[in-house]
């Protein structure tokens, strides 16, 4: 059997809130006016297509239309703290419940690329760029996005945040870029310089600091990295060293200008094989092992590399290490944050300019897509809103209403349905099945036996039968009045 990559998830969560961005017709329907067996915990949600769809569409009261601003992915919410170890993003573990990116003071997010071996962070990251930054405490991070406070108050929770794209960071991801290079083992006896040059031979040949090893070929195999001055970010490769008494000697593999100002480390050689171009990295050694490897150039279009450490093997072998290449393809900072929620908040406020019922409860909120009229179930339901409450107007039998949340039936129709709401001259009701009641009939209700004749009967806004329910929750009772204003808030996770 194949695997489901997150990737087929992330897409669907894209797919949905395109589908609801481009105008088509989700709404968030409340529904369930009766009460749970312990309203203080209801029941976990059922999919027998009995409780997740006909159950669901007969119980449903209201709904309210979903607008492009009411949705969003949806990340977690990791903050950054100060003497935390965060774990640095790495292509080859799963990192979905890891913490591999923070939110900071200011509410900006940072993707973390090195986390200094598994240090402390102490550094809280503040800026804004594109490119990554490494601070005092040896982190590396990427700016990814700021959280607005109007997108942080609408949809944040204790748990989770809602992303929002950033093109020009977007952009700045290259597909199969090297981001760092892990040491999967140190070696041992390396070797290492570091100073100013001393005098330019040539274009190739360099006197280097005195403090270099008396022997030659010591660093042969090695590279030099031009760490500032004259040639600063430049890497080479060492392919001669020579010591005598003139001084010492480096070889360089191709020509590059320096000079007295160029202060360069010697190092053993990280060279990178694969199917992309352009990685460069060094590495630095103390304590005659290799403590860290710099990603200088990332490159590009890696899908497969391998890193090799190569030194004269007299000054240290054994050392190795692996790379960490960043996803191919589009939503590259969506894949990253593993953004398979999406995020509704939804507010509902009062009657809706008298276009949903008031002075009720309910205790399931979900998503209806595409329901069409009743009147007419050729035609989609278009409207901001719709009730699929009956309203009549009743002349009881006796001085009692009907019982709230009692079954009632129809002595000519033969419909069913449930009471919401019931006084001595109106009522309002569900109703079960695609019938509907008839003006001039008489109703009875099947827990208090009471009896009304019922007229102007308001009906039914959207066919129960029609569209997709896609989504249901079971909450704890929700209670309405005419000046109530609530937000509804839902999860969808793939």
């Amino acid at each position: 059997m194949g695997q489901v990559l997150r990737q087929l998830n992330i897409s669907f969560i894209d797919l949905l809130k395109e589908d609801i961005e481009d105008g088509n017709n989700y709404y968030v329907f409340v529904s369930r006016s009766y009460p749970w067996n312990d309203d203080f915990n209801p029941p976990e949600e059922n999919l027998t297509l009995r409780d997740s769809n006909h159950s669901l569409r007969n119980d449903v009261l209201f709904a309210k239309k979903l607008q492009p601003s009411d949705v969003s992915f949806m990340i977690r919410r990791i903050p950054w703290i100060e003497g935390e170890a965060y774990v640095q993003y790495d292509s080859e573990i799963d990192t979905t419940n890891q913490n591999y990116f923070v939110l900071n003071s200011t509410n900006n997010v940072y993707l973390c690329l090195d986390n200094n071996g598994g240090g402390l962070s102490t550094s809280e990251p503040t800026f804004i760029s594109t490119e990554p930054a490494v601070l005092a405490d040896g982190y590396k991070w990427k700016y990814l996005f700021t959280l607005s406070s109007l997108d942080e108050s609408k949809f944040a929770n204790p748990t989770l945040i809602p992303y929002t794209a950033n093109n020009q960071v977007e952009n700045s991801f290259l597909d199969g870029e090297i981001n760092d290079i892990i040491i999967t083992n140190p070696g041992t006896n390396y070797i290492t310089n570091s100073g100013l040059i001393q005098e330019a031979v040539s274009n190739t040949v360099y006197r280097i600091e005195p403090s270099a090893l008396n022997a030659n070929g010591a660093y042969t195999g090695s590279s030099v990295y031009i760490a500032d001055g004259t040639g600063s970010g430049s890497i080479r490769n060492i392919t001669n060293y020579t010591s005598n008494t003139s001084g010492r000697y480096i070889e360089l593999d191709d020509s590059l200008v320096l000079d007295i100002s160029s202060s360069y480390l010697i190092s053993p050689r990280v060279r990178i094989d694969g199917n992309g171009t352009g990685a460069q990295a060094y590495s630095e050694v103390e304590d005659t092992e290799i403590v860290r490897i710099n990603v200088v150039n990332t490159g590009s279009l890696y899908t497969d590399a391998n890193i090799s450490i190569i030194a004269n093997t007299v000054y240290g072998e054994d050392g190795e290490a692996r790379p960490i290449v960043s996803i191919i393809g589009d939503n590259k900072v969506k894949n990253v944050l593993n953004t398979t929620r999406l995020g509704i908040s939804l507010d509902i406020n009062g009657t809706e300019l008298d276009t949903i019922p008031a002075d009720i409860n309910y205790r399931q909120v979900g998503i209806w897509k595409n329901p069409r009229l009743f009147s007419n179930n050729e035609v989609l339901m278009t409207d901001p809103t719709f009730s699929q409450v009956l309203e009549f107007d009743n002349t009881l039998s006796g001085g009692q209403p009907f019982f709230n949340n009692e079954e009632i039936v129809g002595d000519l129709s033969g419909t069913t349905g449930r009471i919401v709401s019931s006084s001595i001259s109106s009522s309002t009701a569900t109703v079960f099945g695609a019938s509907t009641f008839t003006n001039g009939e008489t109703i009875v209700g099947q827990e208090s036996g009471v009896s009304a004749i019922i007229f102007n009967i308001s009906e039914r806004d959207v066919d129960k039968y029609s569209g997709e329910i896609i989504y249901y929750k079971n909450i704890q009772p929700v209670e309405r009045s005419e000046s109530t204003n609530e937000t509804v808030r839902l999860i969808i996770r793939t």
